[in-house]
């Protein structure tokens, strides 16, 4: 699907910008409770992925470790930072980047899936107004991008990300 794309925003330029668009990030207010049951056979699937959760975190945090050594020597990348002691199962890999959109825009154009970081600053939430501001975090909201980095990715697909990152910034 990917060369499709391409070849479509060679007509319609803005048609990448809107397969990179990230329509379904919820801003405040825009939650909508409501109750959700899964059918029996959606219940028996899922019981038998928890069956093997542990297995997925592990690939995750393999993927996500991946990522942060060979990205961390880059200086318009910004890796995740990691205590030892911090549990992290890897579910995105979130990075601090420049030009997050074109970058996003490229990794699409290659192939590569990201998202729009979903991370926001307390402060920016109305309930916080009249707290202090998170300055660092406000910085860095607009700058994340996240890399996919599931289970059943391999080491060539995670090395591929990491070429094109650095292609990128070259």
């Amino acid at each position: 699907i990917y060369p499709l794309a391409w070849m479509i925003s060679l007509f319609y330029p803005h048609f990448i910008d809107s397969l990179t668009e990230d329509k379904y990030v919820l801003e405040e207010g825009d939650v909508e409770l409501r109750s959700v049951s899964m059918s029996p056979f959606q219940a028996c699937l899922a019981l038998e992925q928890l069956k093997k959760i542990n297995e997925f975190n592990g690939r995750r945090k393999k993927w996500a470790a991946r990522l942060t050594n060979h990205l961390k020597d880059m200086p318009d990348v910004k890796t995740q930072f990691r205590n030892e002691n911090d549990e992290h199962i890897g579910l995105y890999y979130s990075m601090a980047v420049r030009n997050p959109e074109e970058l996003r825009k490229f990794l699409f154009l290659n192939g590569v899936d990201t998202k729009r970081g979903t991370m926001r600053a307390c402060s920016t939430f109305e309930f916080f107004q009249n707290s202090s501001k998170c300055s660092i975090a406000e910085e860095i909201g607009p700058c994340l991008v996240e890399l996919p980095c599931y289970p059943s990715l391999c080491a060539q697909d995670i090395d591929y990300q990491v070429d094109l990152i650095r292609k990128f910034y070259e």
